[in-house]
């Protein structure tokens, strides 16, 4: 990847500038025999509109030469904002899948003459995320080697001697998302991968926003070790598959380098569901099963639980809404279109136990949410987790 020029969007940093806005926290870092300051803004304080912040979602500055050495995407926009801008997708917008993992940006320091890695707000990669259940005799895996797994490369070496790195201009920070075994999130991972989500050219403090368009090609000969996320060449938003458990899609403007993010429901409410255990679960839906004001009574006593009641309130709540929307889908508005497997057999059933019933009574044979609500309201506590936890199930 060498010599790429393009008029894109561009952005001027500075460290004295960032360092003064309160909304950026600034960390100086010790690492390789060199001194960094990194700057993350923080997200409790900022507004989507902030562009100007928005940019210092990750970025490392040499010290003290006040150089920007690393950069990572800038943050993302709301769909919203995003599709009244651009209301059509044209030849600039990109879609992509959004890759669940760990980010890791690999730069060049021109004062060490060497390749380094980055994680949000640490360097090096020597280290791994504190808290992840590890084989108590063994030593916990560090993102550096899960790094270096994902491009297939002996975890002893030093990145100086990964022959790969050859390949890359040192005069751009590269953006991956690494999944590893040892590091998954939400879904299984089998084995270490590492996507690359993005490439910026950076000149002194002058970073350039690179399309995918533009450089992708220019990795094919590395197909298999360097990964692409999956794109969509559609015309509309929704034409975009919503029957595959993933975390989502990236939306860019490969003019601008804005970018926005559409999120998958059914990976945000796994993601909600799995950090529940099923203990707290049973409870809730036995207390939800008497009676909701009996959910109330429980959490004035016990008002610890208050946050988990009320996700798993919510995620009840949507999972039997959906059911009556895809009940009037299949059997009102006669859509032909494919109904999720954990849905089929509730409106197979709420038609021939709810709604044929009424029609041999001569009655107004609408079926109600009430109706499906009350189909799901009666239905043992344990039964309920089973299917709440269908794509649990299915990792």
């Amino acid at each position: 990847m060498r010599g790429i020029h393009l008029m894109t969007n561009k952005y001027n940093l500075s460290l004295e500038t960032a360092t003064s806005n309160c909304r950026i926290k600034k960390k100086n870092y010790y690492a390789e025999s060199s001194t960094y300051v990194i700057l993350n803004y923080d997200k409790n304080f900022m507004s989507f509109d902030d562009v100007n912040t928005g940019l210092y979602r990750s970025v490392i500055f040499s010290y003290p030469e006040k150089n920007v050495v690393c950069f990572s995407h800038p943050k993302s926009i709301p769909f919203s904002v995003f599709s009244n801008k651009y209301p059509e997708i044209t030849d600039n917008i990109f879609i992509n899948e959004a890759i669940e993992g760990l980010s890791i940006n690999l730069f060049y320091d021109k004062k060490l003459l060497k390749w380094n890695i980055a994680t949000k707000n640490s360097i090096g990669g020597k280290y791994w995320f504190y808290g992840k259940k590890t084989d108590i005799l063994s030593k916990p895996i560090t993102f550096l080697e899960m790094f270096l797994e994902g491009i297939h490369e002996d975890t002893t070496k030093d990145l100086a001697n990964v022959e790969l790195l050859n390949y890359l201009s040192v005069d751009y920070c590269y953006n991956f998302v690494l999944q590893h075994p040892s590091n998954s999130i939400i879904l299984p991972v089998k084995s270490a991968k590492l996507y690359l989500i993005g490439v910026h050219l950076i000149r002194d403090n002058e970073v350039e926003y690179i399309p995918q368009s533009k450089y992708q090609a220019q990795f094919q000969h590395l197909n298999g070790v360097i990964l692409f996320p999956n794109s969509y060449n559609i015309t509309d938003f929704g034409e975009l598959p919503t029957d595959k458990l993933h975390k989502g899609y990236m939306v860019t403007n490969m003019e601008t380098g804005e970018r926005c993010n559409i999120k998958n429901k059914q990976y945000e409410d796994l993601k909600s569901l799995i950090c529940i255990k099923p203990s707290i679960q049973y409870q809730f839906l036995c207390l939800n099963r008497i009676g909701r004001d009996k959910v109330d009574e429980y959490l004035n006593i016990f008002p610890k639980l208050k946050k988990e009641f009320c996700v798993l309130r919510n995620l009840y709540d949507q999972f039997t809404k959906r059911v009556h929307h895809c009940y009037l889908k299949k059997y009102v508005y006669k859509d032909e279109e494919p109904i999720l497997e954990k849905y089929k057999s509730h409106i197979y059933k709420i038609h021939h136990t709810i709604y044929l019933p009424k029609l041999n009574k001569n009655t107004i044979a609408r079926t109600k949410y009430r109706e499906v609500k009350a189909y799901f309201d009666n239905m043992e506590p344990r039964e309920l987790i089973y299917i709440l936890n269908w794509d649990c199930r299915n990792l």
